[in-house]
């Protein structure tokens, strides 16, 4: 798996900030051992035809997380006090695109890539939008979050819950698959345009 997150890298101290040739090595990576690679792309490394260089490099699965999810840089900015610091990681706290937006870019690329959808992913009406855009699967923390701090047992029970949402909306919307629910345009909230 290789993590593509250059804000958190520029927010670190003693990283390695030169990104030239990392496609590249990945590739070199694909061709050498023959690996299926995952990259978890972040705020938006890639653009619709960037996302094409991957695939060429051997990626057989990407994983698209954007505004909404985790937010490396806000996590730095609470590890850094000094003033200088905060100033500098400011307005980076709020950038990049939505999960949706970035994967709207992708859907119409014929190659097969397998998506993962993650970042802002709050219940079962967001993994359903995600599967619209043809993902193959989607990840969301800040659900579970909170249980985590309680009990392994709540955070099973979250997933639970998740999981009896999603049946509901392929109910409410007559679909009996996962498959049949990427027919449903359930793009109408505000934050989840189709472009």
């Amino acid at each position: 798996m290789s993590n593509l997150n250059p804000p958190q890298k520029l927010d670190q101290t003693n990283q390695d900030h030169n990104w030239c040739d990392v496609l590249d090595v990945i590739e070199k990576c694909y061709r050498q051992h023959n690996l299926q690679i995952l990259v978890r792309e972040v705020s938006e490394v890639f653009g619709p035809t960037a996302t094409k260089y991957p695939l060429t490099a051997g990626v057989k699965w990407l994983e698209k997380t954007s505004f909404g999810g985790t937010n490396c840089s806000t996590i730095e900015l609470a590890r850094h006090n000094p003033h200088r610091k905060r100033e500098i990681l400011q307005p980076f706290l709020t950038l990049g695109k939505s999960t949706c937006e970035a994967l709207s870019k992708l859907s119409p690329f014929e190659e097969p890539l397998n998506l993962i959808a993650s970042g802002g992913v709050r219940h079962s009406l967001d993994v359903a939008r995600y599967i619209r855009f043809v993902v193959k699967m989607t990840a969301l923390a800040q659900p579970t979050l909170s249980p985590a701090i309680e009990f392994s047992s709540a955070v099973i029970e979250e997933i639970k819950i998740v999981s009896e949402q999603l049946t509901r909306t392929m109910f409410l919307t007559g679909k009996h698959s996962l498959e049949k629910l990427k027919e449903v345009n359930l793009l109408s909230s505000p934050r989840f345009k189709q472009r």
